[in-house]
């Protein structure tokens, strides 16, 4: 796995490594001592795993806004088709406050 830092504190682009044969492929989408050694303060403690699904294209979901104790950390991956993710910095004392990060995630990319 490729950990890549964003100009956003903890804001990581993951670009999985891809293990093709006349199979398909294999990829390992999660690794707990990768993202450990990739990414400071990891501590592996998900407090859940969700996935969603939309009828129509363009179709908006999710607005997530968390502080401090309830902040959670976020794993985004799409499996099928195409999504943009937006990040918006609300952190007052940030170098990119109100300062917006957005990648396409896509079945084609397997970026996280």
């Amino acid at each position: 796995m490729k950990f890549i830092q964003t100009e956003f504190k903890d804001l990581y682009v993951i670009e999985p490594n891809l293990l093709k044969d006349n199979r398909g492929w294999f990829m390992r989408s999660f690794d707990i001592q990768l993202f450990k050694n990739n990414i400071p303060n990891f501590n592996g403690n998900w407090k859940q795993v969700n996935q969603s699904y939309n009828n129509k294209k363009g179709t908006f979901r999710g607005l997530h806004y968390q502080k401090p104790p309830f902040q959670e950390m976020k794993l985004i991956r799409c499996i099928s088709g195409a999504v943009i993710d937006y990040a918006l910095d609300l952190r007052e004392s940030s170098d990119t406050f109100l300062k917006v990060f957005q990648l396409e995630l896509s079945s084609e990319n397997k970026k996280m």
